[in-house]
């Protein structure tokens, strides 16, 4: 079986509503991240605070200090990774939208490689060209598939009998 156009028109918003539902839980790991770099950002003030109130000897602090650091970089790591995968993701979802509704235009402005790419993924099995005839033969699956796809949906909006 080979997707149709439709379902090939619609990848993006599919894609898009799947990364709704990611978007949501990366923004709970982000708001769960934020207050566990607050929370640590708070206790390395108030270590700093027990040292000055001689709660805390300096060589206490600077080992409270140096895991604390720690914990603070790999939060805010964690907190731009997170942050990357929304703009990348973003980026994907657009460039997909785009490609899509222009594939003409794409496929027009691309590279050989990019067209082999398109082609492949169009159709992957291959266009089998007959000189005989001049033109795509049946053993093009995706291709008769669409034809046979058009006539279909002119049949059903009505112009089936003047075809």
């Amino acid at each position: 079986m080979q997707p149709t156009v439709e379902l090939i028109a619609k990848l993006p918003d599919i894609a898009e509503s799947n990364w709704k539902l990611r978007s949501k839980r990366i923004e709970d790991e982000q708001r769960m991240l934020q207050n566990r770099l607050n929370e640590n950002k708070a206790m390395n003030f108030r270590a700093i605070e027990a040292c000055i109130k001689s709660d805390l000897s300096g060589d206490d602090l600077e080992r409270f200090k140096e895991a604390n650091n720690k914990n603070i970089s790999d939060i805010e790591a964690q907190l731009k990774a997170l942050q990357s995968e929304c703009v990348t993701m973003a980026q994907l979802i657009a460039d997909a939208r785009r490609s899509i509704m222009n594939l003409a235009k794409t496929w027009l402005e691309a590279d050989l490689p990019r067209r082999q790419e398109i082609q492949t993924a169009l159709f992957p099995d291959g266009l089998v060209f007959s000189p005989d005839f001049l033109f795509f033969e049946p053993r093009n699956h995706t291709l008769v598939q669409q034809v046979s796809e058009l006539v279909t949906t002119l049949i059903k909006i009505g112009r089936g009998e003047r075809i």
